[in-house]
């Protein structure tokens, strides 16, 4: 019997899986399933995207591959292939401690964003106002980017045989709500 392998699941996932008729399995980084027994692999949450691709391939199964998924998550990685496309992007640059905090000011303008290459969600996400602010932000490997002010608008679809069977539009709004264990500003996706 074919099952459904779950990446990185969340609590919230399991019930889900576990109500469903689908058989499925929970991945941890020493199984390593037999390829007859999977019919498809699923990453319940970004951090799980990499490893699930990886399985993928390993497995033969269809869905992205490590390099794709590497793509997706990486800011950077993204963003410069964006360019040699010829698509437009907000103005970056991947930071190292050595960025000039001056350099970055007269680059970017302030406000600036901070972000994590990896991270999704605004998770990690700093908005910089001033030059104290941006001397104490500058961190290896992050990204810095000019604040473009405006709504910001994304487009999530499934797409099959270069056939787009699914489309959904979000407009998001950052709103700054209080979570039991923190008080960040966070994306509150509204979907049109």
């Amino acid at each position: 019997m074919k099952r459904l392998l779950l990446v990185g699941a969340r609590k919230e996932a399991v019930k889900a899986a576990q109500k469903a008729t689908y058989p499925f399995l929970i991945w941890n980084e020493t199984f390593i399933p037999k390829r007859n027994s999977i019919s498809a692999i699923i990453a319940t949450k970004e951090n799980s995207v990499i490893p699930a691709a990886k399985l993928r391939k390993k497995l033969n199964l269809p869905g992205i591959y490590p390099r794709t998924a590497l793509l997706c998550r990486d800011k950077f990685l993204m963003k410069r292939l964006l360019q040699k496309q010829k698509i437009h992007v907000t103005p970056f640059s991947i930071l190292s401690k050595k960025t000039p905090a001056l350099w970055l000011e007269k680059t970017f303008g302030f406000p600036m964003v901070l972000k994590k290459r990896d991270s999704s969600g605004s998770r990690g996400q700093k908005i910089i106002r001033d030059r104290s602010r941006l001397q104490k932000s500058i961190q290896a490997g992050f990204l810095a980017e000019k604040w473009i002010q405006g709504k910001e608008y994304s487009v999530e679809s499934f797409i099959q045989n270069k056939k787009i069977l699914f489309r959904n539009i979000t407009c998001q709004r950052i709103s700054i709500l209080c979570r039991q264990r923190s008080l960040r500003p966070y994306v509150k996706k509204l979907i049109f």
